[in-house]
């Protein structure tokens, strides 16, 4: 995992370093298959895309189950994505999984350069042309960020936004101590001390869900040990019935959320779940401005 330690140029244009994602679906033979994309930004911040449909694997290996691969691979995203380069260093659990050396890239922006290299150097991504049953689709924390992040600056104006929609993580002090801890906490309206996240539970597991709401949970519970006087809000999209998944994997899913939310209730942390993008941006865009 140490490929990705590489010092960035500073400047403003979008560069980065650029590492194949390789899935060894056989630890015995060991053959590489390009499944993602990783790229590394000037922040020391990682993007990642990731083959969701595997399905071409079958046509290379009779005795491998590709839906089971997927489902780790998009559990590798969620810790991956959006994450310090650092962490990369705890992803030991994913075996099957190594990066190539990394190399330049520059483009107009990261999704820009993520799509051009997912598709130059990812076939094995691209779906099988056959009619396929529709497949449930996760929505990423990152994805559902940019979605609600757009649809406040809509509806507030680009101005009014800029005081509560924060890109850099918030570095509190620690009283009594000669510490600093830094919360991703985007959405801060300082005037009237509220903080708060967003969080995506649109994923195709509980477990998955566990993931992606352990950072959001510590940091807010982080904050609320620390910012005595701050009001704190945790805005989380969950799946609905149209979704795709089946009927227990949801209530598994609104069981996961619902007990991280009550422990947060408790706590005096405003907790807001919808199931449609366009009511969280009503959500967390009217309790910021607030």
């Amino acid at each position: 995992m140490n490929k990705f330690k590489q010092n960035i140029s500073g400047n403003k244009l979008i560069r980065g370093k650029w590492a194949q994602i390789q899935l060894t679906p056989n630890i015995i033979t060991g053959e590489k298959i390009n499944i993602g994309i990783a790229m590394l930004d000037e922040n020391g911040i990682v993007h990642a895309r990731v083959a969701k449909n595997l399905d071409r694997l079958n046509c290379l290996y009779d005795d491998i189950d590709s839906a089971e691969f997927e489902n780790k691979i998009s559990v590798f995203q969620t810790f991956m994505d959006g994450a310090s380069v650092d962490i990369l260093e705890e992803l030991n659990m994913f075996e099957n999984i190594s990066f190539s050396d990394m190399k330049p890239t520059k483009g107009n922006s990261y999704e820009e350069v993520l799509d051009r290299l997912f598709k130059q150097m990812v076939p094995v991504g691209i779906p099988q042309k056959k009619e396929r049953k529709k497949k449930f689709e996760t929505i990423r924390t990152s994805e559902l960020r940019a979605k609600v992040f757009a649809g406040i600056k809509k509806n507030l104006g680009e101005e009014l936004s800029k005081q509560y929609i924060h890109a850099n993580k918030w570095k509190i002090n620690i009283p009594n101590e000669a510490a600093t801890v830094s919360l991703d906490l985007p959405l801060r309206n300082q005037s009237k001390n509220r903080a708060g996240t967003i969080v995506s539970g649109w994923y195709s597991s509980d477990e998955k869900v566990k993931v992606s709401l352990y950072e959001a949970v510590l940091d807010i519970r982080t904050a609320k040990d620390y910012l005595y006087d701050e009001k704190l809000g945790l805005f989380i999209l969950r799946p609905d019935e149209e979704s795709g998944l089946s009927q227990k994997t949801i209530r598994k899913i609104d069981s996961a959320i619902d007990q991280q939310a009550e422990l947060l209730v408790r706590k005096n942390v405003d907790v807001e779940i919808q199931t449609q993008t366009n009511a969280l941006i009503d959500a967390a865009g009217n309790w910021i401005a607030a």
